[in-house]
């Protein structure tokens, strides 16, 4: 008796376990509504009106909803045209190559007060209408004919309605009218790919419709996360904030590569060495970054970035009097160099959590080699002082991001950690001490104004030391940064830093500039910094320095939200 009990219930559980793994999304394509009138201000409300009724329809979670990205793409690929996809047959048709489960698709008739709306849905796979409805209002009442639709849609798909659309149908909310012809507008400047057309509308429509979703829906896609405020690289980051992956609406080809410039202004140097004179010291710090990458969106709410993480120190440091002070072992030297070549690569993985909020982590896997002797890791050669650890390293970089959905502030903090160890100089202890790379924390805060043509910027970058240098440097940069044409940016700013390690504190300043020119699908972006930077191998000393950062951008549009 007990067995067949078991057998019972092991058989409804495994019952139960197809049923919950067979249960999928239903699947629901809403295209334009076609349009019947005189006045020129209704052209595009077909548009209009389908988005609201989608954008209700969305809020269920039983439903998989197709984007107008999706629609546009199959639209576009089989050269069809909407002028011709009025009828059931081809309403159908277009639902068979979205893959829907269900098309819906009206009409909207001006009768002159009002608007007489009759939309339609049918079954993809029977080519049945399965449900119509119809009503006349008028247009002021915009919110109310979405959600009527939305409601009844839903109710015949046996699928709850959420509070919200509820609320939309009760209260029956009267509205101006130019806020539903500035949406539509600026939802068909969306589909033929005017972002700047698109952006006008939909502010228009926020402006006018406060609580309007679509325009905010529609707005954050448009917004593109671009780190146009970045001043380096360092060498466990990544290109860009992981979490900006969550945000981002087509696919991008990036290239981002940083260098010292060694004749800089300012900044005395040695000849055919490039080192400085600190004190009774000569210190070289050079670093060099670049990143190559493919970034693209995944679903709805996350993006992926696959990279190539390429690398290279070229650090020294000596005693002036070439006194050997150092020991490594039985070694005694007056300084130490180390020169490294990183090779490796890198994913990124991005998700959005609401619409205004994105988290994301990159994982970085490199092989570090000596650059004077391949292979020598962990000696000392006394010739030359070259002393590395080579080895496969790892590194981790992930964040958080919070955005408005009309993109003008935007907020993102990360934090980077690495398992790579790199030799420093201890003059105070007489020897030379393997370190850890500080913990990098750094944010960015960014906010448009002026319909997003000037921009505010404050980043903070941290270095924490965790080993026995202990310590940590920080650096504070407000930067500006102004579009006078769609081509064009001009940026600055200011430098503030402070450094407090091995009992030292010193205070540093500086300047960055740069420029953002775009070309076709190309965004070309270059910034210049001018500052005072840690010595890698001398704890508690700083060097002049100054670093190029160029970025190129290509957006090929193969792959979109």
């Amino acid at each position: 008796m007990q067995n067949s009990i078991k057998k019972c219930l092991f058989l409804s559980l495994f019952i139960l376990l197809i049923v919950i793994a067979g249960a999928q999304d239903i699947i629901v394509s809403v295209s334009d509504f076609n349009v019947e009138s005189e006045n020129k201000k209704f052209k595009y409300i077909g548009k209009g009106i389908s988005t609201l009724v989608a954008g209700e329809l969305r809020r269920t979670r039983s439903i998989k909803l197709l984007e107008r990205s999706q629609m546009n793409k199959i639209m576009e690929e089989q050269k069809l045209s909407l002028s011709g996809m009025v009828d059931e047959a081809h309403q159908v048709e277009l639902g068979k190559l979205l893959a829907a489960d269900y098309i819906v698709f009206g009409e909207i008739i001006d009768m002159g007060n009002s608007l007489l709306v009759s939309v339609r849905m049918a079954d993809v796979a029977t080519t049945e209408v399965v449900w119509e409805d119809s009503l006349m209002e008028k247009l002021e009442i915009y919110d109310y004919i979405g959600a009527y639709f939305a409601k009844s849609i839903l109710t015949e798909l046996k699928l709850d309605v959420e509070k919200e659309t509820v609320a939309k149908v009760e209260t029956k909310a009267v509205k101006e009218t130019e806020a539903i012809v500035a949406l539509s507008s600026g939802i068909d400047a969306y589909d033929k790919g005017d972002e700047e057309k698109a952006k006008e509308e939909l502010k228009t429509a926020q402006m006018l419709d406060p609580e309007n979703e679509v325009a905010d829906f529609y707005l954050s896609k448009l917004q593109a996360v671009s780190p146009k405020f970045r001043v380096e690289l360092q060498e466990y980051s990544s290109a860009y904030s992981p979490a900006s992956l969550g945000f981002i609406n087509k696919d991008r080809i990036y290239l981002w590569t940083g260098a010292p410039i060694n004749a800089a202004p300012g900044i005395e140097t040695l000849p055919n060495d490039g080192s400085q004179v600190i004190g009774d010291y000569t210190a070289k710090d050079s670093q060099n970054d670049t990143r190559i990458g493919y970034s693209f969106p995944v679903g709805e709410k996350m993006g992926l970035a696959v990279g190539v993480v390429i690398g290279g120190q070229d650090n020294k440091v000596n005693l002036m009097d070439n006194s050997p002070v150092l020991t490594f072992g039985t070694d005694t030297v007056s300084g130490m160099q180390s020169y490294l070549f990183s090779l490796g690569g890198s994913l990124s993985l991005g998700a959005r959590l609401a619409d205004w909020v994105s988290i994301g982590s990159s994982v970085l896997v490199w092989n570090s080699t000596n650059g004077n002797n391949p292979g020598v890791s962990d000696t000392l050669l006394p010739d030359s002082s070259a002393i590395v650890r080579e080895g496969l390293f790892f590194g981790t970089y992930s964040g958080i991001m919070f955005r408005d959905p009309d993109g003008n502030l935007t907020f993102d903090i990360n934090a980077g950690y690495t398992n790579q160890k790199i030799y420093y100089a201890d003059y105070d202890a007489g020897e030379i001490v393997l370190g850890s790379m500080p913990l990098v924390i750094d944010s960015s805060f960014t906010y448009g104004l002026l319909n997003q043509r000037l921009f505010l910027g404050l980043k903070g970058i941290s270095d924490i030391y965790l080993d026995d240098r202990g310590g940590y440097i920080l650096r504070i940069i407000p930067m500006v940064e102004f579009w006078p044409f769609k081509f064009l940016s001009l940026r600055g700013g200011y430098e503030y830093s402070h450094l407090d390690q091995a009992g030292t504190f010193t205070i540093g300043q500086g300047a960055v500039g740069g420029f953002t020119f775009k070309v076709g699908k190309f965004d070309i972006n270059a910034n210049i910094t001018y500052r005072k930077k840690p010595a890698r191998l001398l704890p508690g000393e700083t060097v002049g320095n100054m670093k190029l950062l160029i970025g190129l951008e290509y957006n090929p549009g193969w792959i979109k939200r």
